[in-house]
């Protein structure tokens, strides 16, 4: 059932796509130098009819401006990033590099259809009751998002932004579906590899003994990586009242992984607003990576009456 309060889509001027020079190679494609035919002492060696050059670091051919060696291979147009394969947050829809011109103006309306995010935005907005400020709030940083997805393409980026959250709320607001629903817009969007949320609390992380609680943190963490680590009443990790415990410990591994891992890992945190404040207060080091901080305000009365006509 939909509600009322679906926010605002804020809408993007339309503006002439950009078109810029694919990624090509230095130099003329295909030449070699010296008279056809001859040969030379130094490494490698030229021949002149196939107009081809080799030595220790790799092959080249001329028509088709390939090069192979010891870093990677870079094939014609496609541009290819440190991992060996295009990056998808700097391609243009057609699977090419773009160059921004002086004068060029980006068409977000364009970017926005073809990250498809509208669906998934479009469905967290008829799947919940109320919660205005939290769709207005996940809209505003899919917007973001698409700036910074349009920058990276054209290779104004900067760094990835820091994409850690904090959901606070009673329980039964939806942190967890909209949990789901940004693990899955994330992943439309190229920044996560999988459209995939591990829910996990203290006893998924935290051991018994000494020597336990490493494993099992590292071992959560292998399973979240590439999608969302969704970690509920987040505040149980720590608990000052007691010296033996080892909570610390998964919170000190947590705090390395959203550092390390960023481009590859979105943790969210999750649980009540005054313990998650204290629970940032007390580990400041947690609190400086969580960017995106969204609170679930209580279901009203006539918001539960629409839950129960459902």
């Amino acid at each position: 059932m939909a509600s009322d309060d679906t926010p605002k889509r804020s809408g993007f001027a339309m503006a002439t796509p950009v078109t810029g020079a694919a990624g090509s190679t230095s130099g003329s494609p295909g030449t070699a130098s010296g008279p056809p035919g001859t040969t030379s002492s130094s490494p490698g060696s030229t021949s002149g009819p196939a107009g081809s050059t080799s030595g220790p670091q790799g092959t080249a051919s001329g028509p088709q401006g390939t090069a192979s060696g010891p870093q990677g291979t870079a094939s014609g147009p496609a541009a290819v990033n440190g991992s060996g394969g295009p990056d998808p947050l700097q391609m243009d829809p057609a699977g090419a590099e773009t160059e921004l011109r002086p004068g060029d103006l980006v068409d977000l309306d364009a970017e926005r259809a073809t990250s498809d995010v509208d669906e998934v935005l479009d469905r967290l907005d008829h799947e919940l009751v109320g919660l205005a400020p939290v769709k207005t709030r996940v809209h505003e940083i899919a917007s973001l998002l698409l700036v910074d997805r349009a920058r990276r393409r054209f290779g104004l980026g900067s760094d990835r932004p820091s994409l850690h959250m904090c959901f606070t709320g009673s329980p039964g607001t939806g942190k967890t579906t909209v949990a789901l629903r940004m693990a899955e817009l994330l992943h439309r969007m190229g920044y996560l590899r999988r459209n995939q949320l591990v829910s996990v609390t203290r006893d998924d992380l935290v051991g018994q003994y000494i020597g336990h609680t490493a494993p099992k943190t590292r071992e959560v963490l292998k399973r979240a990586m590439g999608g969302v680590l969704f970690i509920d009443e987040a505040y149980y990790l720590y608990r000052p009242d007691n010296e033996r415990d080892y909570g610390q410990e998964t919170i000190e591994i947590l705090l390395q992984a959203m550092e390390n891992d960023r481009e590859d890992l979105v943790v969210i945190l999750a649980g009540y607003k005054d313990r998650m404040d204290s629970f940032f207060g007390s580990n400041p080091g947690m609190g400086s990576r969580v960017a995106h901080h969204i609170d679930f305000p209580d279901y009203t009365a006539e918001e539960l009456l629409a839950i129960a006509r459902l």
